[in-house]
């Protein structure tokens, strides 16, 4: 489902680490059609965090 929502829709995404439990962490890689690749990932010392909806 995150690769769906995340754009831009000209991009390609591939995860490679999503951990969504408290303290988790992510990775993914986002590709253009020219072959350029962008990763992201927390920065450092940052972590997620997880809430239960009202």
């Amino acid at each position: 489902m995150f690769r769906q929502w995340i754009g831009p829709r000209e991009l390609t995404t591939r995860m490679d680490e999503f951990d969504c439990r408290p303290g988790g962490s992510y990775r993914f890689v986002q590709e253009g059609n020219d072959g350029r690749q962008h990763a992201w990932r927390p920065a450092r010392g940052t972590s997620l965090t997880a809430w239960k909806p009202a």
